[in-house]
């Protein structure tokens, strides 16, 4: 349990509503509990619209603070205490049983745009027990997302002296084509939804800059750094890596274990340029699904 979970903090969050008493809980385990949002910032938590008891966890202060009726006060008393991440987190999914149907119990989260992309369970193979299919669906703007939900892999802000290593084994279905075109990204990015990606260390995939491989890039507020790796893009599983140092001044991307580009600029680093663990794809010619497979994503964050 972390240190800032003090008695006096745990006592007070089990006697709060919807809180079950249990002193073995980890502080993500309280944190999982909270059925509102967290805030950026104790100064964005809303004066209306609360019941007594209800807990909010603001990201800044790295503290929880509940409603008395009147106020936001600090769980506990006094000062907030932040949470000490420092040390090593690690998350990982090998996706055996879960599909878009109960994604969000698991802590992920999707979004098609309204659109026929789907998340399914496929048929597992040699090596790869557990596969969840990203696709687009028959749909010529067919689109889908995945991106993790669990704190602190929802929102995490590179650069802040602990370094973060994101790891994936990966299937796409296949070079794009004219007649069949998409795009893809994967990685630690902001491409939830289905605006641009202003935020992200990623791979992805894209005609419009290669017809036939991989392409790493960084991108601080929508200002990329692109570059065109030498593999081919191919429908079989290869497990991707990126490494981005404490200071968020370097990431590096290596395909199968080989580096394959080294990125010292427009690296989203510091202030609200949020990312997450996310994969993204998105049709713009043909009816023909495309789609990312994915057989494992992890990622961990540590001191250097």
């Amino acid at each position: 349990m972390p240190t800032n979970l003090t008695p006096a903090i745990v006592q007070q969050l089990n006697n709060l509503p919807g809180f079950p008493p249990a002193s073995t809980f980890t502080f993500g385990d309280y944190l999982n509990e909270i059925p509102k949002p967290r805030v950026l910032a104790a100064a964005a938590l809303p004066l209306t619209g609360n019941d007594v008891g209800d807990v909010r966890f603001a990201l800044a202060e790295g503290a929880f603070y509940y409603w008395d009726g009147a106020m936001w006060n600090v769980v506990g008393g006094g000062a907030p205490a932040p949470v000490d991440l420092a040390d090593d987190y690690t998350f990982q999914e090998g996706f055996t049983g879960l599909d878009g149907t109960d994604a969000q119990t698991n802590r992920w989260f999707q979004d098609n745009g309204g659109t026929s992309g789907t998340n399914t369970t496929i048929s597992g193979e040699q090596n790869h027990p557990g596969i969840l299919r990203t696709s687009t669906g028959a749909d010529t703007a067919g689109k889908m997302s995945l991106f993790q939900g669990f704190f602190p892999f929802e929102i995490m802000i590179l650069g802040g002296a602990l370094r973060y290593t994101w790891e994936a084994i990966m299937r796409p279905s296949g070079a794009p084509t004219v007649a069949q075109d998409y795009t893809a990204f994967m990685g630690l990015n902001n491409a939830q939804g289905s605006g641009a990606v202003t935020q992200s260390a990623s791979f992805m995939i894209d005609r419009t800059l290669s017809a036939t491989n991989w392409i790493c890039e960084t991108v601080q507020d929508n200002v990329p750094t692109r570059t065109v790796t030498g593999v081919a893009i191919a429908n079989a599983f290869s497990r991707f890596k990126i490494d981005v140092n404490a200071d968020a001044t370097e990431v590096l991307f290596y395909i199968d274990s080989t580096l394959v580009a080294t990125h010292t600029t427009n690296i989203p680093a510091g202030g609200t340029r949020f990312v997450s663990i996310c994969h993204r794809i998105l049709k713009s010619a043909g009816t023909t699904p495309a789609y990312l497979d994915a057989d494992f994503i992890g990622c961990r964050f540590r001191r250097s």
